[in-house]
């Protein structure tokens, strides 16, 4: 394979874009299997003659969390490459290793190991070491701590990326759970299932990005029938994987995956002795 000119980085995102749609066709056909949907249970409070019905989630396979594992080792394996066929063009030779090149990416500030504010291009001195002053610059203007690349309260796909690589690779697969996609429309029914008289007034409770599990989908103001009134819901409600922070798994995958292929495609035609394409927006956010 020649080096030096991102033919490595475009295999990892070729990759990337093929097992995302293909982890979204099986996701998807998952979800709507009856089998691992949800089911819920249901609680009476007699003091207002409400029950409250709670939904519970099927655990998602495990091979989902390694395929999305995959995803992110490969976003975040692109965009080292990019560092080191950077590192070729100037002339030198890729550093491997602790210590060796790879992409930056910050959160916050450079700071210095006493704390002390540090520029960027001393901060990362050996990460990107041999490259040119004008494509560290270039790096530098794609970080998450700078200002126009942020919006209060929220994160850019960057940011996602060292967070969820950092995992990874600490050998912890990514818990993913099931939740409803917000923004669907479908009808919620509740059903009595025993000790119901009558049922006098019923809603649907969908809040946030997610339900999380055991959390209450729906009340219902009813008129006892007996001592232990008990309903379910009866819906084919639209499922998504979520990560462990409640964000939804394929659209925060899809959308490191766009932002890394534009990053390289503003570099691409450094390349072929061009200037830079067409500077990419960082703020893709959720």
């Amino acid at each position: 394979m020649e080096r030096g000119n991102l033919t490595g980085a475009d295999a990892k995102l070729d990759w990337v874009g093929d097992e995302l749609e293909a982890l979204e066709k099986e996701v998807v056909a998952w979800g709507e299997d009856r089998r691992n949907g949800y089911t819920t249970s249901s609680d009476f409070y007699p003091e207002a003659n409400v029950v409250a019905m709670r939904a519970h989630f099927a655990s998602p396979p495990v091979e989902f969390s390694v395929r999305a594992g995959n995803i992110i080792h490969c976003c975040r394996s692109a965009l080292d490459y990019l560092v080191s066929d950077l590192a070729i063009l100037n002339g030198n030779e890729p550093v491997e290793g602790p210590g060796g090149n790879q992409f930056p990416i910050f959160s916050e500030r450079p700071r210095s190991r006493k704390g002390n504010p540090i520029n960027f291009s001393t901060k990362t001195s050996r990460s990107l070491q041999g490259l040119r002053k004008g494509h560290i610059k270039m790096i530098e203007r794609m970080q998450p701590y700078r200002r126009n690349n942020r919006i209060k309260g929220v994160r850019n796909a960057l940011e996602w990326l060292a967070d969820l690589s950092n995992t990874d690779k600490h050998r912890v697969l990514h818990v993913l759970s099931q939740g409803f996609q917000v923004g669907k429309e479908f009808e919620v029914r509740a059903v009595a299932e025993q000790d119901v008289a009558q049922i006098l007034d019923f809603h649907a409770i969908l809040v946030g990005l997610h339900l999380k599990e055991g959390g209450v989908l729906a009340c219902a103001e009813i008129v006892p029938g007996g001592p232990d009134p008990k309903m379910y819901v009866d819906a084919l409600v639209p499922s998504q994987l979520i990560l462990e922070d409640g964000m939804p798994m394929l659209v925060v995958l899809t959308a490191m995956y766009e932002s890394i292929q534009n990053i390289i495609d503003w570099f691409r035609p450094v390349f072929e002795g061009e200037p830079p394409g067409e500077r990419p927006s960082a703020r893709r956010f959720f």
